[in-house]
């Protein structure tokens, strides 16, 4: 209650308000989005189980038809976001924040981590996870191939005894 209160400004409210009536706009552009998938038409939220199928075609089409969709309404959410913009940076000066992250940081209530602790845990995923499991999404993908590595022209097969990948070795 007491970060709410150090927040509060009443030259906040009518920008909140129409914070709020740009977010309703957003979420209205975005829930009208439909394509047409055979012969049904689908929101963008029913097309997601699409990009799981096993044929690539159907999820490269799921995803093309989807990303042609959204670049229909670009203008306006172009326009709706510069308008968010603005608003957010002038709530946040009026309730003495550096800029909005500080401000939403504090109306979120996030007191056991700041900023720069967010920061540092992505770059320790970046540098650390991500490469890790990159190596296991290869291997995956060789076993799933049966090919070995470096070898797919030749026919090689990724279950012999010489392929580090499939003795758990990083790729």
């Amino acid at each position: 209650m007491r970060a709410q209160a150090r927040l509060f400004r009443d030259s906040n409210l009518r920008l909140l308000s129409a914070e709020q009536k740009l977010s309703n706009a957003d979420d209205k552009i975005h829930s009208a989005q439909a394509v047409e998938w055979e012969g049904r038409e689908l929101t963008l939220d029913q097309l997601q189980p699409l990009y799981q199928d096993a044929d690539r075609a159907v999820r490269e089409r799921a995803w093309r038809l989807a990303q042609a969709r959204q670049l229909e309404d670009r203008g306006a959410l172009n326009d709706l976001w510069g308008r968010m913009l603005d608003l957010r940076c002038r709530i946040a000066a009026n309730a003495d924040c550096v800029d909005y992250r500080d401000y939403r940081w504090r109306q979120l209530q996030r007191f056991d981590h700041t900023p720069a602790d967010c920061e540092a845990f992505h770059s320790a995923i970046e540098q650390v996870v991500v490469p890790a499991t990159e190596r296991i999404y290869a291997r995956c993908r060789r076993r799933a191939l049966r090919l070995r590595r470096g070898h797919a022209a030749r026919g090689g097969r990724a279950d012999r005894a010489d392929d580090p990948g499939d003795r758990g070795d990083p790729a």
